[in-house]
């Protein structure tokens, strides 16, 4: 993306987009890289978006007019993919797929005002060995490393180039990230899993792809909501407690509620997370793993 946020075409000596799709990896920090509803995706597309649909592709098995990239093609390869999904039937199961994977009228409203609020976040819940394999590249080349080609058939791939001195990043551009709490947790679970120290922008990546090939967008209510809930609950006790005069017993019994309700909010809050993929803050402000509004 360039200084006016427009998506910069690949040089034509690298790849041909009548053969290749481009897409961009520029996305808000935390988040799923999403499409607004009446976005259509030709003129500008999230790259984990286009791993997405391809993947969805494979497994539907659609029919053969749907013009593959080594054919000799004069159209650029993702305008004609976006428009042959335009012209699936709305009642099919891809179709339905994809449908999930367009922002919210609200997300896309926040969205316009540069806030991320109700924007599904890149859900780090799963061991690293559960998302993604890693291969070292020197190993593969050499033949130290050998992978399973049928596999492979049912795989994405991607190729990143963090923890390579050669690959020609300078160090203001070494696309490596923060390590997410999660993250960091499987990781000292697993000590002898062979990842790099840092966090790479390829695995980031992978998680993403992750997430949206098995449709799991995990959406979090905005700090800002819960905080006036919480504030207009509390306007209530203090109302509540100044109109009534309370014995010790009553006050040690209603601090004794105060616990067993946060208790009970933190159960719900875990059943909202694992049932409808809603993430109610535990504490305020949300944790660097999950940003809501900002």
């Amino acid at each position: 993306m360039n200084n006016y946020n427009q998506e910069q075409p690949v040089n034509k000596r690298v790849a041909n987009l009548n053969q290749t799709f481009q897409g961009y990896t520029d996305h808000t920090t935390g988040h799923l890289s999403l499409v607004n509803t009446n976005t259509d995706c030709i003129q500008s597309c999230p790259f984990t978006y286009l791993i997405t649909l391809v993947s969805w592709i494979e497994q539907e098995k659609l029919p053969e007019n749907l013009r593959q990239p080594q054919d000799l093609r004069n159209n650029n390869l993702r305008t004609d993919l976006i428009t042959y999904l335009d012209n699936v039937q709305e009642n099919s199961s891809l179709k339905q797929k994809i449908r999930k994977l367009h922002l919210s009228r609200l997300s896309s409203f926040s969205e316009y005002f540069g806030e991320a609020c109700f924007y599904p976040i890149i859900d780090y819940s799963l061991p690293p060995n559960q998302v993604y394999q890693v291969v070292n590249a020197g190993n593969y080349l050499q033949k130290n490393t050998i992978l399973n080609q049928e596999n492979l058939k049912q795989q994405v791939v991607l190729i990143g180039t963090a923890g390579y001195k050669d690959s020609g990043l300078s160090k203001n551009h070494s696309d490596t990230f923060p390590l997410p709490m999660g993250v960091a947790y499987w990781r000292i679970q697993n000590p002898k899993s062979g990842f790099l120290q840092d966090f790479t922008g390829v695995e980031i990546n992978a998680y993403m792809i992750q997430n949206l090939i098995k449709q799991n967008l995990v959406i979090p209510i905005p700090d800002f909501l819960m905080i006036g809930i919480a504030v207009f609950l509390s306007k209530g006790m203090q109302l509540l407690l100044l109109q009534h005069q309370y014995s010790k017993r009553d006050s040690r019994l209603f601090i004794a509620l105060l616990a067993g309700g946060t208790l009970v909010y933190t159960l719900i809050s875990m059943q909202m997370y694992i049932s409808l993929k809603l993430l109610l803050p535990l504490f305020l402000p949300y944790p660097l793993d999950f940003v809501g509004c900002g």
